[in-house]
C-alpha cells in the first residue's frame, strides 16, 4: 500500500482549496448549507491547530495515549471527501452520491491509517481526527438540500487543477513547521515540544 501517497491526499494545501471549490461549485441553493459546512471545518482546523500548539508549545499532551495532538490529515480527509463525493453524485442521482459519499469516508479513512503507517501520528491522533472530521461532514451532509448537486465539470477541472499546483509546488510551504514557529514564539521556548518529550519530560 502506498502509505506516503496516501497521507499526501490529506494534505492540507490540497484539501482545504478543494473545500472552496466545493462551495464555489455548489448549485446556488445548496451555498448557504456549504458556507456553513465550510465554518464547520474552520472550527474543526482551528481545533486541531489549537492542540498542536498546546504540545508543541507547553508540552499538553497524554503519554498514556500517545497523544501530541490531533491529526489534521485525518481530520480534513474525513470532513471533505465525503461532502465532496456527496455533491459530485447529487449532481445526477441520490444513490450515485451516497456511494460516493461512502467512498469519501473509506478514502479518508485510509488516509487516516497511513499517518499512522508511515509514523507521522499515534493511533489516538487518528482516530479523534478522523472522528471529529466526520462529525463534520456528517453536519454538512444534513444541510445538503435535496435536490441540489454541484456543477461536476467545473469541479473536477478545479480539482484538477488544485492538484497541479499542489503537486508541483507543495514543498514550497510547510504548514508543519510554521505550527512548529507559532509555538516556539508564542511559549517562548527555544525549542518545540517533540513527541519523545512524552515519555522523557525536559
Amino acid at each position: 500500500m502506498p502509505w506516503h501517497l496516501l497521507g499526501a491526499l490529506g494534505d492540507s494545501k490540497l484539501l482545504l482549496p478543494t473545500a472552496l471549490v466545493t462551495f464555489a461549485c455548489a448549485e446556488h441553493h445548496a451555498r448557504p448549507a456549504v458556507r456553513r459546512w465550510l465554518l464547520a471545518v474552520a472550527c474543526a482546523a482551528g481545533l486541531v491547530v489549537a492542540t498542536k500548539l498546546a504540545f508543541m508549545g507547553w508540552g499538553l499532551g497524554s503519554p498514556a495515549l500517545n497523544f501530541t495532538g490531533i491529526s489534521g490529515h485525518a481530520m480534513l480527509s474525513a470532513a471533505i471527501y465525503p461532502l465532496l463525493g456527496y455533491g459530485l453524485g447529487m449532481g445526477h442521482s441520490p444513490r450515485l452520491a451516497r456511494y460516493l459519499l461512502l467512498a469519501g469516508f473509506a478514502l479518508a479513512l485510509l488516509i487516516a491509517q497511513s499517518r499512522v503507517m508511515t509514523v507521522a501520528h499515534s493511533i489516538s491522533e487518528s482516530v479523534v481526527g478522523f472522528a471529529l472530521g466526520s462529525l463534520v461532514a456528517a453536519y454538512g451532509w444534513r444541510q445538503w438540500p435535496v435536490e441540489a448537486g454541484m456543477r461536476t465539470r467545473a469541479a473536477l477541472v478545479l480539482i484538477g487543477g488544485v492538484a497541479v499546483m499542489f503537486w508541483a509546488l507543495g514543498s514550497e510551504y510547510d504548514v508543519h513547521h510554521r505550527i512548529v514557529n507559532m509555538a516556539e514564539k508564542l511559549s517562548g521556548e527555544p525549542e518545540a515540544y517533540r513527541r519523545e518529550h512524552l515519555v522523557q519530560p525536559r
